[in-house]
């Protein structure tokens, strides 16, 4: 099969060829050429990658491309090539032989198909692209194989970088690919919407055949669990919807610029766990983003609008542009509170969130006494904050980082919590005198720490 559509590949080039030089001598199209510059990345560092997802060394050349230009109003010179290719015995035997062969092919794909390949031809793309024929044959062989429109929706993506290539996994007919950008990426991006290249530090693509999923829907929500997997600012700088067989284009739209403020890396390992993570959550996070307020709560509704309430918090806290230390500690303190605490702890909630928490991730390999301290610590600052007296001045970074990093792992563990947050709760503070109450929390949080990973950064708590 691959053989097969790789000739035919050739054919629709030879033919578009013929086609170009026709229309030359009749006045309906003209060479005109356009600057190109290809660039080449002479080192590698890792480190500097890892850190702000970027190259550190690079080369280019320029030059110019000859491509097409269409001399007839009203008309495409890709449209027009479509229209003559039907008439060709070479595309009515491909095609008759594919149905044969294969369930029937929505038509509007094949003319998107060809459309888009000799679009790309116009654009001199297949006398400058190396890998055009086998990409173009790879992309043929995935249209015959899924017989669908596939959507995309293309991300820049700030507060991750990735340290492989790409790599990409599946949730719920969403492909989800992460991809390092080209160092040619990073240019055309920083210079045209003028973002430092510390920015602009890796794509993220979602891909589906079902356009009108509730969750695709949702841009937003599905870069929430990267946001969760590690603690990291990641948010779309801009986005751009297209289909992969050529029915919609666009250029990015950038979105509000949010402060890039915390970032991590993702290797090829990471794509497992985060799968799992979008498997084991996604839908319950879907979930909680659309509840609606109610002044009164079941039992069984209280831990989906705790978790809402934290998750909001803890996006605050990474993703606002303007606030200070104290403002985001406080943010985290809140999202622990809502948690950690319920509705009947009228005092000592201090004592009680520090209790509770230090307990509960001391089992996930963290020192009670230390999260204790800083719990402590965060929450005097929160209440400084609420009362207007707070200040940032002998605040350092790791501080700040260690007590949002709190709030992430504390969400994760939290989503996987199956009873109610006030059987729960009351679990945590018996465990502390009944030992056979404690038996059964450690079984609990024995189940958590099979099924997810926190990413425990060791240096914050180190």
């Amino acid at each position: 099969m691959k053989t097969k559509i790789k000739k035919y590949i050739l054919k629709l080039i030879e033919f578009a060829e013929g086609q170009f030089e026709k229309y030359l001598l009749e006045g309906k199209i003209s060479w005109t050429e356009s600057s190109v510059v290809e660039y080449k990345i002479n080192s590698w560092d890792s480190t500097t990658y890892d850190k702000w997802g970027y190259f550190s060394k690079y080369s280019y050349t320029s030059g110019y491309r000859r491509n097409v230009k269409n001399n007839i109003p009203g008309t495409t010179v890709s449209g027009t090539l479509f229209q003559n290719l039907k008439n060709e015995n070479f595309y009515d035997s491909f095609w008759t032989d594919i149905e044969e062969n294969l369930s029937k092919i929505e038509t509007t794909i094949i003319e998107d198909f060809h459309k888009y390949f000799f679009k790309n031809m116009v654009h001199g793309d297949h006398n400058y692209e190396s890998s055009f024929v086998q990409n173009k044959t790879e992309h043929l062989i995935s249209i015959l194989e899924k017989r669908k429109k596939i959507f995309g929706s293309k991300h820049m993506i700030a507060g991750l970088s990735c340290s492989k290539k790409e790599f990409s996994f599946v949730f719920e007919n969403i492909e989800i690919i992460v991809r390092r950008p080209e160092v040619k990426d990073y240019l055309k991006y920083s210079e045209r919407l003028n973002l430092p290249l510390n920015q602009f530090s890796c794509w993220i693509i979602f891909k589906t055949t079902e356009a009108k999923s509730e969750f695709w829907k949702d841009q937003n929500l599905l870069l929430r669990p990267f946001r969760l997997y590690k603690l990291g600012s990641v948010f779309s700088l801009g986005s751009k919807l297209e289909s992969f067989d050529g029915t919609i284009g666009g250029r990015i739209t950038t979105q509000h610029f949010r402060h890039n403020y915390y970032n991590y890396a993702l290797s090829g390992r990471d794509k497992f766990r985060l799968k799992k993570l979008f498997d084991l959550n996604f839908k319950y996070l879907y979930e909680i983003n659309n509840l609606k307020l109610k002044k009164k709560k079941k039992e069984t509704e209280i831990m989906k609008f705790s978790l809402q309430v934290a998750i909001e918090r803890y996006e605050e806290a990474i993703l606002q542009v303007n606030s200070d230390q104290a403002k985001r500690v406080a943010f985290a303190i809140m999202g622990m509170e809502a948690l950690y605490n319920s509705d009947s702890d009228k005092e000592t909630i201090g004592f009680k969130l520090k209790i509770r928490s230090s307990k509960i991730l001391s089992f996930f390999g963290l020192n009670s006494i230390e999260i204790a301290k800083s719990i402590s610590k965060a929450y005097g600052i929160r209440s400084s904050y609420a009362h207007g007296t707070a200040t940032s001045k002998d605040l350092s970074f790791e501080f700040e980082e260690k007590i949002i990093d709190i709030l992430r792992m504390s969400i994760i563990i939290f989503l996987q919590i199956k009873i109610t947050k006030p059987k729960f709760i009351q679990l945590v503070n018996e465990s502390f005198y009944d030992k056979a109450r404690d038996k059964e929390l450690i079984s609990i949080l024995r189940n958590i720490k099979k099924a997810v990973n926190l990413n425990v950064n060791k240096e914050i708590y180190s």
